[in-house]
């Protein structure tokens, strides 16, 4: 958007849009053009940025739902080829997706220093991951960057889902198992087993389901079918490294090493 003498002089389609300008503002005051559409706040900035010289940016709110809209208002100078001061650009950038992209890395963060405590960090994690997702959604923001986010936050949401407790019960976690959600990812369970394999993280499965077994099949004529929840959960089961004496940096490892598996398959 470009001004001059506090008169807007032009404005393209993607400045109308994030200032929600439904009207040609041109040869209008700004506060004019600007405060109806976009809030006081917004109409603040780009007066303060045209009248001061010496201001270079401000981040704001838009309308009444500013926690979830923001943009960058960024100011310069517009001169003629004898060097004279012409008026003032404002460039316009949607960031309404950097608070949460902000988070989303604490979040990731926080995981991976959690040390011993990791079950009931990601579990913790999961509920703030799920709580991103629902003020993006509820955000309405379409831009490159919310879209970006919100395709992280899935990936990262999605895939994993870790071992429960039952209420009143208590893990000794002699393994950790977690449950692929092989609907949300184009690989099946061997392949996120080789893929962690190759990441150099000592992944097993436990266990095959008794009934599987040649001693079971044999005896009493089970077969595959016979049991389906055992089998189920057979077949996206995988079990992550852990054993006494892991070191912080050994928990960081699984972490990462399993986070990028997952992004890498998630659909």
């Amino acid at each position: 958007m470009r001004t001059a003498a506090g008169v807007v002089r032009a404005a393209n389609r993607p400045a109308r849009k994030y200032l929600r300008l439904t009207e040609d503002p041109r040869g209008r005051r700004l506060r004019e053009a600007v405060e109806p559409a976009a809030g006081a706040e917004v109409a603040n900035a780009v007066e303060g940025l045209c009248g001061d010289p010496e201001a270079c940016f401000e981040e704001v709110g838009v309308g009444s739902d500013g926690e979830g809209r923001r943009l960058r208002l960024t100011a310069q100078a517009l001169g003629d080829a004898q060097g004279q001061t012409r008026g003032r650009v404002i460039l316009v950038r949607e960031i309404s997706h950097e608070p949460l992209r902000r988070r989303f890395d604490e979040l990731v963060g926080e995981l991976a220093r959690a040390g011993d405590a990791l079950r009931p960090r990601i579990e913790k994690t999961l509920v703030e991951l799920r709580g991103l997702a629902q003020r993006v959604r509820a955000s309405g923001v379409e831009s490159a960057g919310m879209a970006e986010q919100a395709e992280r936050i899935s990936r990262t949401l999605t895939a994993l889902e870790p071992p429960t407790e039952r209420p009143g019960c208590r893990s000794s976690y002699h393994i950790y198992p977690i449950r692929l959600r092989l609907r949300e990812l184009k690989a099946d369970r061997r392949q996120v087993f080789d893929a962690l394999r190759a990441e150099g993280l000592g992944v097993q499965v436990h266990y095959i389901p008794a009934h599987l077994l040649g001693f079971y099949r044999s005896t009493y004529g089970y077969k595959e079918g016979d049991f389906p929840r055992a089998e189920a959960f057979y077949s996206r089961e995988i079990t992550l490294p852990l054993f006494d004496g892991m070191s912080d940096s050994d928990v960081e490892d699984v972490v990462e090493a399993t986070t990028k598996v997952l992004a890498f398959y998630t659909r």
